[in-house]
């Protein structure tokens, strides 16, 4: 291991002595090879790979008050708790300035060595973030806004046509699916936390089949709702007389031609409406920022891909 102060060294080797007599081993390295200095380029590596990351070695030496002792592990100096790394805001270790200037560079080398690009820096990582933030805000503004719009024209249509069952069953649906969506999301939520769990004891490939598995059982879910609202609107007795669009196309070169009945236009508008404002409610209530947000925004582009992709089958 590089030299970094007096201090680093003892740090270090108490932290290896209490892990080799408590029968620990180095992670990612074979079971009977013990945890020794000598094993680790840098300090931040030890730190970040090998203490930090695996939550079991993490809580052991952490109830131990060996990670966090008020001195910087780099440098020996008093602790400023503004500079910190930590792993899914969930541990911390805590550094002094210019402990973390230290780990910031190998942080940069590490990173340099594994995909042969520099780490963008502090300032870059923020602005693509809140950009990304934003970005994400303005679309579910746009599609709320234009979900609003069909909205307002479907129910003032269909109203005109006196289809009031159509428009007393689509708030039905809309009030049903804000209540069971969260009951059939729950295996979701417990596979979160083994997904965490997996990738905190360095599982992987588990955790990247659990990650994979999660977002296919979360679009399935969408994608039934959306078929089952589209089913219903476009095949109810009410308005089985409507004709879709290239049959009536069609039409055009027989004689004599069909006549179109254009009621199954609000209906489109409020199976699309009732399709998407569950889905954009439950987004709202969300933090406007992380992986949530990210998450509803791709499970609301998801909907409106699906009904899309129905509304062509059907008309064609």
């Amino acid at each position: 291991m590089r030299d970094y102060s007096e201090y680093t060294i003892q740090y270090v080797q108490e932290i290896c002595n209490a892990l080799n007599e408590n029968g620990f081993t180095m992670h990612e390295m074979p079971i009977d090879k013990p945890f020794v200095p000598q094993n680790f380029d840098t300090l931040t590596e030890f730190l970040q790979r090998f203490i930090v990351k695996p939550i079991d070695l993490y809580t052991f030496l952490n109830d131990k008050g060996l990670v966090n002792r008020g001195r910087c592990p780099y440098t020996g100096q008093p602790i400023d708790k503004t500079y910190y790394w930590s792993f899914m805001k969930s541990r911390w270790i805590y550094l002094s300035l210019e402990g973390e200037t230290i780990m910031m560079k190998e942080h940069d080398e590490i990173h340099l060595n594994l995909f042969g690009t520099p780490r963008p820096r502090k300032e870059e990582r923020e602005f693509m973030t809140e950009n990304t933030t934003k970005s994400l805000q303005k679309i579910k503004k746009a599609i709320t806004l234009a979900t609003s719009l069909f909205w307002i024209v479907a129910i003032i249509w269909l109203a005109l046509l006196g289809k009031w069952g159509n428009i007393g069953y689509g708030f039905l649906l809309t009030i049903g699916m804000s209540l069971v969506f969260p009951i059939v999301n729950l295996p979701r939520y417990g596979l979160d936390s083994i997904i965490i769990h997996s990738f905190k004891r360095n599982n992987y490939l588990i955790g990247s089949f659990l990650v994979i598995f999660n977002y296919l059982y979360a679009s399935a879910l969408i994608i039934f709702w959306t078929f089952l609202v589209f089913k219903h609107f476009t095949t109810s007795s009410s308005h089985t007389r409507m004709i879709p669009l290239l049959p009536w196309i069609k039409s055009l070169i027989t004689s004599p031609p069909l006549i179109p009945n254009i009621s199954f236009i609000p209906i489109l508008f409020w199976g699309y409406s009732i399709t998407l404002a569950p889905l954009l409610y439950m987004a709202r209530k969300d933090q406007p920022e992380g992986i949530a947000n990210f998450n509803n925004t791709i499970g609301i582009f998801i909907a409106i891909i699906s009904y899309i992709t129905l509304l062509v089958m059907w008309i064609t």
